[in-house]
């Protein structure tokens, strides 16, 4: 599915629901920059260091997620 909706060159995927982050691990395997949102805190709790380490940004090494508990 994120085939058919991918931005063009340059573009930016939007994941406004990034829950277990899948959208954005996607994105990030078809070489694809993405914004992703969360509200819910909890869902951070489904992440273990490694996957959090596979969801950085590679070029400036800065986490993908930001948030505030």
């Amino acid at each position: 599915m994120i085939k058919s909706a991918m931005p063009k060159k340059d573009g930016v995927v939007l994941v406004p629901f990034v829950g277990t982050g899948s959208e954005c691990a996607a994105a990030k395997e078809l070489g694809q920059s993405y914004v992703g949102f969360e509200i819910n805190p909890d869902y951070i709790t489904y992440f273990t260091p490694a996957q959090i380490v596979k969801l950085v940004d590679t070029k400036s090494r800065s986490p993908v997620f930001s948030f505030q508990m």
